[in-house]
């Protein structure tokens, strides 16, 4: 912006700040000459024959201005012209007036929609939580119940096959008994993970340490499946206070869940980590056969499951999304059929100090 222009266009606000003020049209014929803007180095400069500034008023607000100039003739803005001119003005000034309402109203309604999923989103979550904690008391009771019985039937087995007078054949079928059985212990104990209170004591610990050790742990298992590991951390996230034995067993469940998703050709999974100081994300993608639509919404409930039914028990998401969200946290899954998926872990960095939490 040169010097010219800088002056010219304190001229302009000079006739634009007195119309502000009084709320009145100027009008100056032969400006340079008479009147109160006589003088002026502006007029005298570019010797205007004729200048119009009138406000564009809408319910007594002024919205804006118009400047005019014409070097032609002195008498350029008669009354007529200028009752035209306040003609457009009031149309325009409506038209600009509309236009904001509606630029406002928009934002509004952006802003309820927000609010409206935000809330919705909530709910939902509320819902699930409560939901799963139900089933879970459930899954523990029956758990409980089939327990003892489970105990009677081992023990029972295990008598029958040590007498020395069993067929090689009846010892086979007693050892399948006894495997059934240790089959179902671990069901059991999986049922009383899902609603069980924590035990754990909450530490200081690094999630990218805790991540490495689970990688590690799968590592044979991951090279003889061709599948590769990225790893994508954010080495400025603060240390965690959890139970880290359970955050472990969310993250063993979770990778293997990716391992199990893969082609028989192999694949990629990809485990990044970010977050601020109140809170870590942990997010763990494949690049495996992903999940249908319809079947996204029930990932969480127990004994649901998209394996073969000798393949899974349905339980270890269930598990672990109790223990996420009794460490005040969440977890969430993204997913398309063909195109992998990602579950994300929130956790936040100190855990709420409420009674719970420190009876955990």
């Amino acid at each position: 912006m040169d010097y010219k222009f800088t002056y010219e266009l304190e001229m302009e606000l000079s006739i634009v700040e007195a119309v502000s003020q009084t709320g009145k049209t100027v009008v100056l014929h032969d400006p340079g000459e008479t009147g109160p803007f006589a003088g002026d180095v502006y007029l005298v400069r570019h010797k205007p024959k004729s200048v119009l500034c009138t406000p564009i008023v809408y319910q007594d607000e002024i919205l804006c201005m118009v400047y005019l100039e014409n070097n032609l003739t002195s008498s350029a803005f008669p009354p007529s012209c200028q009752e035209l001119i306040r003609l457009l003005g009031s149309l325009a000034a409506l038209s600009l007036r509309n236009s904001n309402l509606y630029e406002q109203f928009s934002s509004t309604v952006e802003q309820l929609h927000k609010e409206i999923d935000k809330r919705q989103a909530a709910q939902l979550q509320l819902l699930h939580a409560e939901k799963l904690s139900a089933l879970g008391r459930l899954s523990a009771s029956i758990a409980h119940e089939f327990g003892n019985p489970l105990i009677g039937v081992r023990y029972l087995i295990e008598d029958i096959k040590n007498r020395p007078t069993l067929s090689k054949e009846d010892r086979d079928l007693l050892e399948i008994g006894l495997e059934e059985c240790d089959r179902m212990k671990h069901l059991i104990n999986d049922l009383q993970q899902i609603n069980k209170p924590s035990s754990g004591k909450h530490e200081r610990f690094n999630i990218h340490n805790t991540i490495d050790n689970v990688l590690l742990f799968q590592k044979k298992n991951l090279k003889n499946k061709k599948i590769a590991i990225v790893k994508a951390y954010d080495l400025s996230l603060p240390e965690i206070v959890a139970v880290e034995d359970q955050i472990t067993q969310v993250l063993i469940n979770l990778t293997i869940n990716a391992v199990d998703a893969m082609p028989a050709e192999g694949g990629c999974i990809t485990v990044s980590t970010s977050g601020n100081a109140e809170k870590v994300f942990i997010s763990i993608k494949d690049t495996g056969s992903g999940i249908r639509p319809e079947d996204l919404d029930h990932l969480f409930e127990p004994f649901f499951s998209t394996k073969p039914a000798a393949e899974g028990t349905g339980l270890g998401l269930p598990v672990s999304y109790g223990i996420i969200a009794r460490h005040g946290g969440t977890i969430t899954c993204s997913s398309k059929p063909g195109q992998g998926t990602t579950f994300t872990v929130s956790l936040p960095v100190s855990p709420a100090q409420t009674p719970a939490a420190e009876n955990q």
